[in-house]
């Protein structure tokens, strides 16, 4: 009675939490015998520090390290002015 497989499919994205230490965190991770497939660090034209892991089933969750992302008061300011 259960799932003994189950397809990763094509339609599934990944998920972005933020983190307080996306160094440390991924540090961690590997520590305990997780996969970070991207090193953390900032993104190619941007400030923001990002990295990714793999989980067990092979689902990428990027982490974004807090502060560095621009923040939604300035994105919906120029959503706002390009209208």
């Amino acid at each position: 009675m259960g799932t003994n497989k189950y397809d990763l499919g094509n339609a599934y994205g990944h998920i972005a939490p933020r983190v307080d230490d996306i160094y440390g965190t991924c540090e961690g991770i590997k520590a305990r015998g997780g996969k970070v497939v991207r090193e953390p660090g900032p993104m190619k034209h941007g400030s923001t520090v990002i990295a990714f892991v793999e989980d067990p089933d092979g689902y990428k969750v990027e982490l974004i390290q807090l502060g560095t992302q621009a923040s939604t008061s300035k994105q919906e300011s120029q959503l706002q002015l390009s209208q």
